[in-house]
C-alpha cells in the first residue's frame, strides 16, 4: 500500500480548516467508495501554507479526487497524508445529477490541476450514487484544535490543554479506576501468548506501587525491611540472580508499574518493544490490584484496532520536555545509586550474546527426526562441495595459481545491495569535474560535495588503523547525548564510564583501488584510489557482527571471528601487512575485487582549520549496503 497514489471518494465526514500546531494550516476528512468495507471510510490530513488551497469541501457527499497523496500507517490506522505536491479537485454533492458538460463548470480545484475527464466524472456519479445517507454521521462542532485556534486569532490566550498525561508520582490513589497516558522506560517484559507485561518506571515514587529491594534495604532496628518485596508480587522478578534467574536492573524503591497489554497492543509490543525501550501508552486503565491493592495498569484492545503503544526516541528529549524530564529524572538517580553503592543497571536490556554461543545454543536444540534427516543431507552436501572446491583449487594451482590471475577474480563472498545505480570507476567518482556548477549567468563554480551514492567494482589495498584491535571505538550511551551539559556526563571521559554506560561503534578506514585500472596519457595503468570510511551501523552490515570491546581478553573468540570475516574481504592483505610494516606501497595482496555502494557526503571542519574563518566542508566516502 505504501507510495503515491491518486485517489477518489465520497467524502462522508470532515472537519472544517484550521492552523495547525506548526505554520501550516490543515485539513481533516474521510472519504469512501463501494470498494471499502472496514468502517466509515479512509481518514486524509491536508496540510497547505494558505487556508485557501485547502480542498474546498462545503457539504457530506462532495466527492474529492485527489493526485499524488502518498499513504502512511500510525497506531493501527492506515492513513494518508497530503502535502505541497498533492492536488485536489471537488465535484459539489448538488451538482452530481447535472450533464457531464455542466458538471464541468461548477468544479472546485487549485489552479494548477487538471480537469476531470469523462470517465472520471462519471466514475464520481456512480461511487455519490452508492452511498447511502442515512450511514453518515452526524458533523461534528467545533473541535478543541479549532477553538484554540480561533481564540489566538482573536489576540486572546487559549487556556492550557487537558491531557490524560501522568507522572506515576501523581496517579490518584483514592479513585477505583480511571484512564491516564503514561511515558515511561521498559525495564523488564513477561510475554505470553494473549498478553505482555511491561514493568515501567519514569522515576518518580508513588506509595502505591510494588516496592523493589535491594541487599542494602534496612528498617529502623537494622533488620531488612519486611515491608520490602523480593520482586514482583507474583514472584516473576528476582532481585538475586540464584537458580539462573535474572536479577531486577531497578530503580529500586516504588518506581515501577506492571502494565499489561492485550489484544493489538500485546502483538505490537511482541515486535516493537524491548527491554530499554522508552514507550508512551495512551489510554491506560489504573487500577487497585484486588489481592494487595497496589496500582496496576491494563490495556485492552479498541473497537477501531488503534495502537496505544508508541515506541519513542531518546532523541526526541531535543523537542519534548516530557522525554527530556524523564531522562534528567534517569540520570538524577544513576549518580544517587552510584553514591549509594547501588546496583543498577543504565541498561535494562539483555547483554548480547556472542555468536559463537548462539550457534551452540542452537546446535543444542532438541531436533526430530526429519529435521536430523535434513541436517545430515545438508552436512553431506557441504562435505562434497569443499572436496569439489578444493580439487578445482588444484586444478587452478596446476594450471595458474598466480596472485595476477586470483586478484580479477570477483570475490564470490561479498554481497550488495541489489541497487539499481550504474557502475562508475572511481577515476569517475573523484573526478573534480564532477563537481563543477554553472550559474545562470555562465560563470562556474564547484561544490564541496554532493549527497550521492555510487555503485563501483574495487578492491582493498590497505586498511587503517594498522591493528585489528582498534577497529571499535567507544561512545557514551546515547540518550545522556540529549541532556544539557549541566546533566550529562561532559566532564567525564568515556574510559572513566561504567561498562554499561559504554556503547562500541565501527570506527576504521579501507583504502581501495579501481579494480580494473583504467591507462593514462602515458599508456600506463594506474588505479585510482580513494579512503572509505567503515563506521556504525555499517560496520555492523559489512561484518554481520555488533561491535565490541576489542581489547577485553573475553571477547578473544569474536576478535578472531573478525579476523576470518576480513580475510574474506582483502585476503592475506593483514599477513602481508604485518611482513613488510606499515610501508604499504609494496603490498600485493590476493584481494579480489567487489561490488560495492558508496555514499558521499560532506564533513563540517572546524572554523579554525582553515584561514578564512568561513564555514567549510571536507568530501568524505562511507561504505553503505555491503555484507560480508
Amino acid at each position: 500500500m505504501n507510495g503515491f497514489h491518486n485517489v477518489i471518494g465520497v467524502c462522508v465526514d470532515f472537519l472544517d480548516p484550521c492552523k495547525s500546531r506548526g505554520t501550516d494550516c490543515t485539513m481533516k476528512f474521510t472519504l469512501n467508495d463501494p470498494s471499502w468495507n472496514n468502517g466509515l471510510g479512509m481518514r486524509f490530513q491536508y496540510f497547505k501554507e494558505r487556508m485557501e488551497d485547502l480542498p474546498a469541501i462545503q457539504n457530506q457527499g462532495d466527492v474529492v479526487i485527489l493526485r499524488n497523496v502518498k499513504t502512511y500507517s500510525f497506531r493501527g490506522f492506515d492513513g494518508i497524508s497530503c502535502r505541497i505536491r498533492t492536488g485536489w479537485t471537488v465535484i459539489p454533492n448538488t451538482a452530481l445529477n447535472d450533464p457531464i458538460h455542466v458538471l464541468r463548470s461548477k468544479l472546485r480545484r487549485l489552479p494548477d490541476q487538471p480537469i476531470p475527464n469523462d470517465s472520471e466524472l462519471l466514475y464520481a456519479k456512480y461511487i455519490a450514487s452508492c452511498q447511502s445517507m442515512t450511514s453518515w454521521p452526524a458533523l461534528n462542532g467545533s473541535t478543541a484544535l479549532q477553538i484554540e485556534a480561533n481564540i489566538r486569532a482573536s489576540g486572546d490566550t487559549p487556556p492550557p490543554r487537558k491531557t490524560k498525561f501522568r507522572d506515576l508520582k501523581d496517579l490518584d490513589q483514592t479513585k477505583s479506576y480511571y484512564f491516564v497516558e503514561l511515558l515511561g522506560e521498559v525495564r523488564r517484559i513477561f510475554a505470553s501468548d494473549n498478553h505482555t507485561e511491561l514493568y515501567i518506571t519514569d522515576y518518580t515514587s508513588n506509595s502505591r506501587l510494588y516496592k523493589y529491594r535491594c541487599e542494602t534495604d534496612k528498617d529502623a532496628s537494622g533488620n531488612e525491611d519486611p515491608s520490602g518485596q523480593d520482586g514482583d508480587q507474583f514472584e516473576y522478578i528476582k532481585t538475586t540472580n540464584g537458580n539462573g534467574d535474572k536479577p531486577w536492573p531497578g530503580p529500586w524503591g516504588r518506581m515501577t508499574i506492571d502494565v499489561t497489554l492485550w489484544d493489538d497492543h500485546h502483538h505490537y509490543a511482541a515486535k516493537n518493544v524491548r527491554e530499554g525501550s522508552f514507550v508512551y501508552l495512551r489510554n491506560v486503565k489504573i487500577q487497585h490490584d484486588s489481592g494487595d491493592g497496589r496500582l496496576r495498569g491494563k490495556c485492552h484492545g479498541e473497537a477501531q484496532h488503534v495502537i496505544n503503544v508508541e515506541v519513542r526516541k531518546p532523541s526526541e528529549a531535543l523537542t519534548d520536555t516530557q522525554m527530556k524530564a524523564l531522562l534528567h529524572r534517569k540520570r538524577k538517580y544513576e549518580i544517587e545509586a552510584k553514591s549509594k553503592n547501588l546496583n543498577f543497571a543504565s541498561n535494562a536490556s539483555h547483554e548480547k550474546r556472542s555468536h559463537n554461543d548462539i550457534s551452540k545454543a542452537m546446535d543444542q536444540e532438541p531436533k526430530s527426526k526429519s529435521s536430523k534427516k535434513r541436517g545430515r543431507r545438508k552436512q553431506a552436501k557441504a562435505v562434497a562441495a569443499a572436496t569439489a572446491g578444493e580439487e578445482k583449487e588444484k586444478d587452478n594451482g596446476n594450471h595458474s595459481g598466480s596472485i595476477a590471475e586470483i586478484r580479477h577474480t570477483v570475490n564470490p563472498n561479498i554481497r550488495c545491495l541489489n541497487n539499481e545505480v550504474l557502475l562508475m570507476s572511481l577515476s569517475e567518482i573523484l573526478d573534480p569535474s564532477i563537481l563543477e556548477r554553472k550559474t545562470p549567468s555562465g560563470k562556474t563554480f564547484s561544490l564541496p560535495f554532493q549527497n550521492c551514492l555510487y555503485k563501483s567494482k574495487v578492491r582493498v589495498v590497505d586498511y587503517f588503523p594498522d591493528d585489528l584491535a582498534d577497529f571499535c571505538v567507544p561512545r557514551q550511551k546515547s540518550y545522556r547525548a540529549y541532556l544539557s551539559d549541566d546533566e550529562g556526563d561532559s566532564g567525564c571521559e568515556v574510559t572513566q564510564l561504567d561498562e554499561d554506560q559504554v556503547e562500541w561503534s565501527w570506527r576504521f578506514i579501507l583504502l581501495i583501488e579501481d579494480a580494473r585500472p583504467r591507462p593514462n596519457t602515458t599508456g600506463k595503468a594506474k588505479a585510482a584510489q580513494m579512503e572509505l570510511l567503515v563506521a556504525d551501523k555499517d560496520g555492523d552490515c559489512l561484518l554481520n557482527q555488533v561491535a565490541f570491546d576489542t581489547r577485553n581478553k573475553e571477547n578473544a573468540a569474536e576478535l578472531n571471528r573478525l579476523k576470518e570475516k576480513l580475510f574474506h574481504l582483502w585476503g592475506d592483505l593483514q599477513e602481508k601487512k604485518e611482513e613488510i610494516g606499515k610501508d604499504s606501497t609494496s603490498l600485493q595482496s590476493s584481494s579480489r575485487p567487489f561490488e560495492c555502494l558508496i555514499k558521499e557526503y560532506g564533513a563540517r571542519l572546524p572554523r579554525q582549520a582553515n584561514q578564512s574563518g568561513e564555514e567549510e566542508f571536507l568530501r568524505m566516502f562511507r561504505i553503505f549496503g555491503v555484507t560480508i
